[in-house]
């Protein structure tokens, strides 16, 4: 994973965490802009997460999910939106909760900047979606580990 610095100590952490292998980028703007560029790409990032989420359990439950990723591909062609949907809704599923949190703070920026957080909360939301579920008690035993495993279980 590629990590942005900025400030007076990126060079340091960059000297000490380079012999690792570490992909590492200092930035010379102003101090924040590293968190921005991450609060700002996990706004797209998580949020698409949420909708192929959203997205699938609805065309599931209406028996459409195959037509909907033939015209996904069809005005983004080259994505395979299938293998798409599972991976980013297999990250959902491993770390939802956490990344709940992550766009809670995201909300908080954007807050801060003037900006309503519209997108951010609702991906917050869809994205601790497992853990809600699991205390209402309408998911139980090990976490899914795939689409279908997830939508197997809330279908029974």
């Amino acid at each position: 994973v590629p990590m942005i610095l900025n400030g007076p100590a990126s060079r340091p952490v960059v000297d000490a965490l380079a012999p690792y292998g570490m992909r590492l980028e200092v930035i010379e703007d102003a101090i924040g802009t590293a968190a921005a560029v991450k609060m700002c790409r996990s706004i797209v990032i998580k949020g698409l997460e949420a909708l192929l989420l959203e997205c699938t359990l609805a065309a599931r439950e209406y028996g459409a999910t195959e037509r909907v990723y033939a015209s996904l591909a069809d005005t983004y062609p080259g994505m395979d939106w299938k293998k798409t949907a599972d991976y980013m809704i297999g990250r959902v599923l491993e770390h939802g909760a956490r990344r709940a949190h992550e766009m809670e703070e995201v909300a908080d920026t954007l807050k801060a900047a003037g900006i309503a957080p519209t997108m951010a909360e609702a991906t917050a939301r869809r994205q601790d979606w497992e853990t809600t579920l699991r205390a209402s008690g309408r998911l139980t035993g090990p976490r899914p580990t795939s689409v279908d495993a997830l939508l197997s279980l809330l279908v029974r």
